[in-house]
């Protein structure tokens, strides 16, 4: 793989990374959040 390939690459998975942990976590944590009001 060249190098401009490689760095297309990461930058790729660096920006799927930086949008998908924190949409992760919101999605958990309204669950969770879901959850524990219906659990009341």
């Amino acid at each position: 793989m060249t190098p401009s390939a490689a760095n297309l690459l990461y930058s790729i998975v660096g920006a799927a990374l930086l949008v998908v942990i924190p949409a992760a976590s919101f999605l958990l944590w309204v669950s969770q959040k879901d959850a524990l009001e219906r659990g009341r």
